[in-house]
């Protein structure tokens, strides 16, 4: 029990939250699609299929891919190269480094602002419990890897301008905001502001010396890196496609979602009750230790930065109509920091209980622990979601040679976790277009429309479809791991 001692409780919770709520959900099958249609360019790239400047996605949709900056997909190519294509595994484990580094930015963070080690999990804790941040870790989603960067070049900006120094710490900056934009465009840019937005909100000034050649050097260094970069003929025809596929008839781009610009708002509300919640339930605690004092009024100025920073990252993407929830995750570093910082005083709630108790429940919380990295191990590997399609797709894979190309009709065409699966798993597109001698046909049993008459139904049908076989496979050089159709 001696141990337990030195354990933060607070780090406790937050660690057997993240493995129940995030862990152990990353490493079982079954994806988001965005997240699996990544993962999917992402390997196709380690395998040779598609270049940096150029990632492809399948035979017949997304090449080459330009829907967003390749950095990402090319760092999560190297973790296929390290880990393995055929299995599930390499984007699980580029998900876990990022959760595990961006706990690690935050913590860090927190130390520069407050001068305080023992305090780091109340922040982090914060911003775990945030649902849209543990459903963003275990779906691959770009939000993970370009928030880290923003995180870090925060960090450097703040430490430019809070200390005495000469402006060393805007290098980093520029390179990590860089990175931020690299991996999903414009939306990681948003740290320019942040000179400005700390001179309004901790100096107290419209805009402080400091603050205008800081916000100036990171401006001016966005600008050089990428005029720079234009200058190489694949980056630039690369960014053309990407703006291209991105912004036509501006604010109702191709993937707009919403005609409400304040489904986000509504969205953030939801997000934060959570967060919200905890800091209530603390704050029940405290009193009932005679401890009144809830909001840190000492921490106004760096709560008032935070909420101004997180602002800064979240109210931009409104002026587009395409608006989805996860889009909020780079701003909620900066807001679980603006609560941690409000809401200070919160961290002793526990101080109050007895060592008794409190070690029985730190004690609860290691067993926890250990039950949860057991079934995260039991658990891997099994399904969570979408059973039905990954089922049908190791039926596909042992009748067809991967780089085949199915046919399909229209209802399976516009299955998209279906496309990033077959592709992501056994390198198969579909295709909608006939009359074409493909070797399967494939339909969902449900479906009454009329199969085509060049097709045979396959007596290895799955679950979910039915597969047919072309009636000419077996009079040609194509050979299939198939049984003659009856």
């Amino acid at each position: 029990m001696k141990s337990l001692n030195k354990i933060q409780t607070g780090w406790l919770v937050a660690l057997v939250y993240t493995v129940f709520a995030i862990i152990m959900l990353l490493f079982m099958d079954g994806m988001f699609m965005d997240g699996v249609l990544y993962s999917a360019v992402s390997r196709n790239m380690a395998l040779g299929n598609g270049t940096f400047w150029n990632p492809a996605f399948s035979q017949t949709m997304h090449t080459p891919f330009h829907e967003q900056p390749p950095f990402m997909l090319w760092f999560q190519s190297l973790f296929f190269d390290l880990f393995g294509t055929e299995n599930i595994y390499p984007e699980r484990i580029y998900c876990f480094l990022f959760l595990v580094l961006t706990v690690w930015a935050m913590g860090a963070f927190w130390k520069i602002i407050t001068q305080d080690k023992s305090t780091t999990w109340w922040p982090v804790l914060l911003f775990l419990i945030i649902p849209t941040i543990s459903w963003g870790f275990i779906n691959n989603v770009m939000e993970n890897t370009m928030s880290l960067f923003d995180i870090v070049a925060v960090y450097f900006i703040y430490r430019y301008m809070a200390e005495d120094r000469k402006g060393v710490w805007l290098i980093p900056a520029v390179a990590f905001t860089f990175l931020a934009s690299f991996s999903k465009g414009i939306p990681g840019l948003f740290p320019i502001a942040v000179p400005v937005l700390y001179s309004w909100s901790i100096e107290r000034k419209i805009l402080s010396k400091k603050a205008f050649i800081g916000g100036a050097a990171l401006l001016a260094g966005m600008v050089g890196i990428y005029l720079a970069l234009i200058q190489l003929p694949e980056a630039k025809e690369s960014y053309v496609l990407y703006f291209k596929s991105r912004f036509p008839n501006f604010p109702n781009t191709p993937h707009s979602n919403t005609g409400n610009r304040l489904q986000l708002l509504q969205n953030l509300v939801q997000e934060l009750a959570m967060p919200l919640g905890l800091i209530a339930f603390l704050a029940v605690a405290n009193y009932l230790h005679k401890k009144p004092a809830y909001i840190s009024k000492a921490n106004n100025s760096k709560t008032l930065f935070f909420l101004l920073v997180a602002l800064s990252a979240s109210l931009p993407i409104m002026v587009s109509y395409e608006q989805r929830g996860f889009y909020l995750n780079t701003s909620m570093p900066y807001f679980a920091m603006a609560m941690a910082l409000a809401f200070a005083p919160l961290t002793g709630a526990f101080e109050g209980i007895s060592n008794k108790f409190l070690n029985g429940f730190k004690a609860v919380l290691v067993v926890a622990f250990v039950v949860g990295v057991g079934l995260t191990i039991i658990k891997a590997g099994q399904y969570k979601r979408d059973a039905d399609r990954l089922s049908a797709i190791k039926t596909l894979k042992k009748i067809t040679p991967k780089g085949s190309i199915i046919y399909c009709n229209k209802s399976l065409w516009t299955d998209w976790s279906l496309h990033n699966y077959l592709q992501r798993f056994g390198e198969i597109s579909l295709s909608q277009k006939e009359p074409v001698p493909y070797s399967l046909y494939i339909q969902l049993k449900t479906d009454k429309t009329p199969v085509p008459d060049t097709y045979m139904l396959h007596d290895k049908g799955c679950e979910w479809v039915d597969v047919y076989v072309w009636v000419d496979t077996f009079k040609s050089d194509v050979k299939l791991e198939i049984e003659k159709p009856r």
